[in-house]
Order: structure tokens, then sequence, then C-alpha cells
């Protein structure tokens, strides 16, 4: 017994088959507030796979005219990213013949806070690694190197290096260290203090006995 399968099931089938993951690295930097730019070196030296100039064209096009941010996720864990941000594909562009410019913004006020933090920390600190999410549209293959000529961006993935998780390891226990200190003030602030006693009710009781040991004997 066979099954009709929908042509949105095999657009689907298809675009799965069709993406591919690359990691590069690349210079960044961010605010406090969670904006970054990050210039990412998509042609390094060595590659199996060279990424035609003009490659995201039409990818980023796309992104423009549907309205919709490319997300972005951080994986200080291999394989466990979470959502994070986005970036901004009005400002997504190639910069010379190497490089890619993201720029975007991380949501500190989401549902994952943490890793949020955690990704600005590592942006600001110059120390992350970008992983793309893409399926190859064309390409083309040559003496063993394979031409990308039109690539679909999905989305992107920070991680950190191990400058960056020295510099969240820093982060965190500076945090900590606050922590602790202003809980120590708290309880400075909020321990009962002894209750000291008047000078007179101190004196009042010495001069009680003093009265009653010069009473004379019967």
């Amino acid at each position: 017994q066979g099954y009709v399968v929908g042509p949105d099931v095999l657009d689907w089938v298809q675009e799965i088959t069709q993406q591919e993951t690359k990691t590069f690295a690349g210079s960044s930097g961010a605010k406090d507030a969670g904006n970054f730019v990050a210039l990412v070196d998509v042609r390094p030296p060595g590659e199996a796979d060279r990424i035609d100039r003009g490659a995201f064209d039409k990818s980023i096009e796309g992104w423009r005219e549907s309205g919709e941010r490319i997300p972005v996720s951080w994986a200080d864990v291999p394989g466990f990213p979470e959502p994070v941000g986005w970036v901004d594909p009005a400002k997504l562009r190639e910069e010379s013949v190497f490089w890619l410019c993201l720029e975007g913004s991380i949501d500190l006020d989401g549902e994952h806070r943490t890793q949020a933090q955690q990704a600005v920390t590592a942006l600001k600190s110059n120390a992350v690694e970008v992983k793309f999410d893409y399926a190859v549209l064309t390409s083309d293959e040559a003496d063993g190197v394979r031409k990308l000529e039109e690539v679909d961006i999905k989305a992107f993935t920070l991680m950190p290096t191990s400058e960056g998780r020295a510099a969240i390891e820093r982060e965190e226990e500076a945090a900590e260290r606050e922590l602790r200190q202003k809980s120590q003030e708290i309880q400075l602030e909020t321990r009962p203090r002894p209750v000291r006693r008047s000078q007179g009710a101190a004196e009042r009781p010495r001069a009680a006995r003093g009265r009653l040991s010069a009473q004379p004997d019967r």
C-alpha cells in the first residue's frame, strides 16, 4: 500500500536534505543593551568549498522581503543551541571579498536570559565563532573544489572561543562576588541590635542594695 505525498512535503524534504552548516571565525563587538556587529570570514583559505561573491544576495533579498528577522542562537554546549536573538536582514551585507557583516540584537529580557548574557559577554570580548545553517541552491565542482554559487541562509549560531569562555567565567565570578557582598550587607542591616540600659536604670539596683545593708540588725 502506497502513500501520496503532497508537494509541500516534498519541498520540505528537499529543503532538509539540502541544509548544511559551516563554522567561521570573525571579529565582533557588542553593547550592554545587546546590539552587536560581527564580521565573519566566509572565504577562509584551505576550504574545500568556495563561496562565490554574491552567493548570499538572493537569500538576503528574500529575508528582507519577508519582513522577518534571521534567528540567532547561542551554543555554549555544542549541539544544544538556545534562541537568544536575531540578525537584521536590512543590515546583512558582504563587506569586501572575504567578509559577511552581521548586525543584530541579543534579547536580554527573553526566555533564555543566562545564555543571552553569555552571548553578549563573548561578543564584547571579540571571542565568538559563527555557525551558518544554510542550503546550497546551486553549485559547481571542479578540481576537488565545490563552488557554492547560490546559498540560502537559514539561521546563525554563536559559539564561544576559549577566550570567550574565559571572559564568561570571569564575569559570572564577579557577579557572584557582588551578590555575596550585597547579601552580607542586607544581613548586617537587618540584624537585631542589643538593647542598651540607661545609666540610671543600672544604678538603681546598687542603691537599693546599699540601703538594705545599712539597716541595723534586730
